[in-house]
């Protein structure tokens, strides 16, 4: 079985870069460096070759032997697809498994680079084309903090540009009109409900960063429900036909 260019037998920790049609690929090793960027004649993998705002050496992938690390060495930042950035002579440790990064200016043109670690095969059957879809581990809800959720969530469930979480004011009034509400919701109470799902779900199983104050810099504003809020849409705990907790469907 071939996966990215990785079969079953390939050494744990082997890298594979993609980017533009290129390909580099290289097994763990002490001291070893990938270079990627602009300047096709120095690096392993061009990326934006015609592209002034990419760096001509843009990043560096580095192994000790066994896990890798990416470290930013051009000018722009190195973005991830969560929206978080490795700046301009930072690292970031690599996981197994493929990750995603954006490199070049976003109000230009944005390169995508894939970079694969290899990780020790699995026991079990090999997954092919024909093999059933899983469904990521999801979060359990209540019914009540379904709603709440959904409520404030909507505009992300809507796929709305550069969606935030719904005031406490709006959510409790959306959810207090919506077919078979059963109860009357205020905004404390809405506020009560998500502020209580956030402190079980970053404690439980698999726990969610970044969604209880102290873990992230004041003023938070909005950012403890929008990082619950990713989480729940990543997992798939939240989809768009839960809207119709507020009486609307998918469709838009």
């Amino acid at each position: 079985m071939v996966f990215n260019g990785f079969t079953r037998t390939t050494p744990p920790g082997t890298i594979l870069v993609v980017a533009d049609e290129r390909q580099y690929q290289k097994k763990p090793s002490a001291n070893h460096e990938v270079l990627f960027g602009r300047g096709q004649d120095d690096v392993h993998v061009a990326v934006g070759i015609d592209d002034p705002y990419v760096s001509r050496k843009q990043g560096m992938l580095l192994c000790d032997g066994s896990g890798w690390r990416l470290r930013n060495i051009g000018k722009l930042p190195i973005r991830l697809v969560d929206e978080s950035m490795v700046l301009a002579g930072h690292e970031l440790a690599l996981r197994t498994g493929c990750t995603p990064l954006l490199v070049g200016a976003p109000a230009h043109r944005v390169h995508l680079v894939e970079v694969y670690v290899a990780g020790f095969p699995k026991p079990g059957a090999e997954i092919g084309p024909d093999s059933p879809t899983r469904s990521p581990d999801e979060y359990e809800l209540s019914e009540i903090e379904r709603m709440a959720v959904v409520a404030i969530a909507q505009r992300y469930l809507r796929q709305d540009p550069a969606a935030q979480p719904m005031s406490w004011a709006q959510a409790a009034d959306d959810l207090s009109r919506a077919p078979g509400a059963g109860r009357r919701w205020t905004a404390r109470s809405v506020e009560h409900v998500v502020a209580a799902v956030r402190q079980r779900l970053a404690t439980g199983r698999s726990p969610i960063p970044g969604i209880l104050r102290g873990e992230m810099p004041e003023p938070v504003g909005n950012t403890l429900n929008h990082n619950l809020i990713t989480a729940l849409l990543r997992s798939a705990t939240l989809t768009p036909d839960d809207l119709a907790v507020l009486g609307e469907d998918d469709e838009f």
